[in-house]
């Protein structure tokens, strides 16, 4: 085994092919190797990235859908729409109840919007009672 492979210390067998793939990947760079391999040192690190190709992909999406807008204004609400139902997805809240909620209590949303993001609204909008 590669004195590569061999260096980042004890793992189960499980593993041992995915060190040498990545170590046999970038043997023309031994300097990044602990920059290539920190996930396998540090504690609860993920070993893949899905959440961030989750994250493209919806953009992705959006972009290529973006080409049919019909003017500059449409494709702006199309981002602001989408940036605030990724922000409530990221935080676990459901994007439609936000985005009713915040209709529902517009007023109050625009005098103070801090405390109305996608993370506290819910709060807020339980100490304020119906509108």
């Amino acid at each position: 085994m590669d004195a590569r492979v061999r260096g980042v210390g004890t793992l189960s067998k499980h593993f041992r092919g995915e060190i040498t793939m990545i170590a046999e990947a970038a043997p023309s760079e031994p300097a990044r190797q602990d920059e290539l391999t920190l996930f396998l040192r540090m504690p609860g690190a993920p070993i893949d990235n899905n959440v961030c190709e989750r994250l493209l992909k919806t953009a992705i999406r959006h972009r290529d859908n973006s080409l049919f807008y019909k003017t500059l204004n449409g494709a702006k609400a199309g981002d602001f729409f989408m940036s605030v139902i990724q922000t409530c997805r990221l935080n676990g809240k459901d994007p439609f109840h936000y985005l009713t909620t915040i209709r529902r209590y517009l007023k109050l949303v625009s005098i103070n919007p801090a405390i109305w993001m996608p993370w506290n609204y819910q709060a807020t909008a339980a100490g304020v009672g119906p509108p």
